[in-house]
C-alpha cells in the first residue's frame, strides 16, 4: 500500500509542478481599452475629453506595439504626454488633478524607461495615489474609465 502511494506521489509532483510554473497568458489590454474608449466617448466637457483622448491613444500606441516602440510611436506618445500634461495643469478639482498627476508620473517614467514597481520609488507612490484614489470615485462612468485605466497600469507593471 504504501509503495502504491509512493508511486503515486513521485508521478503526480512532476505534474503538480509543471502546472505551478506555467507561463501566464499574455495580457491582452484591448478591451480595456475599448471599454475606456466607448467610456470616454461619452464625455461632454472638452477638457476632460482631450484629457482622455490622449491617455487613450498612449494605451493604444503601448499596447499595439507590445515588444518595442519605434521612434514614431515613442514621438505619438510625448505629444500625447504633452497634451496631457498641459491639460491636466488646469484641472481644479483637487481628487481629479491628484488622479492625473500620478497617471502623468507614470506615463513620463514609461516613456524615460525606468523601472518598474518595486524598483523605482517615484512609480510605485504615483501607482499607489492613484489606487487609493480611484477607489473613492463615486460616480459611476468616472470610475469605470478610471478602473480600466488602472488595471492596464496594474497589468503594465507587473508585466515589466
Amino acid at each position: 500500500m504504501k509503495i502504491r502511494q509512493g508511486i503515486v506521489a513521485a508521478l503526480m509532483v512532476p505534474a503538480i509542478l509543471a502546472a505551478q510554473t506555467r507561463t501566464p497568458a499574455p495580457f491582452n489590454g484591448k478591451p480595456l481599452i475599448e471599454r475606456m474608449q466607448a467610456n470616454v466617448a461619452k464625455i461632454t466637457t472638452v477638457a476632460e475629453t482631450q484629457r482622455w483622448q490622449a491617455n487613450v491613444t498612449m494605451w493604444q500606441t503601448v499596447v499595439g506595439n507590445p515588444e518595442q516602440l519605434s521612434k514614431a510611436e515613442l514621438a505619438t506618445l510625448k505629444a500625447a504626454l504633452l497634451t496631457m500634461q498641459t491639460n491636466v495643469a488646469t484641472i481644479e478639482r483637487p481628487a481629479e488633478a491628484q488622479r492625473w498627476h500620478a497617471n502623468v508620473v507614470l506615463w513620463r517614467a514609461f516613456i524615460a524607461g525606468k523601472s518598474p514597481a518595486g524598483k523605482a520609488p517615484d512609480i510605485d507612490s504615483a501607482f499607489a495615489r492613484m489606487k487609493a484614489n480611484v477607489a473613492k470615485i463615486a460616480e459611476p462612468a468616472e470610475k469605470e474609465r478610471w478602473q480600466a485605466n488602472l488595471d492596464l497600469w496594474t497589468a503594465m507593471l507587473s508585466s515589466k
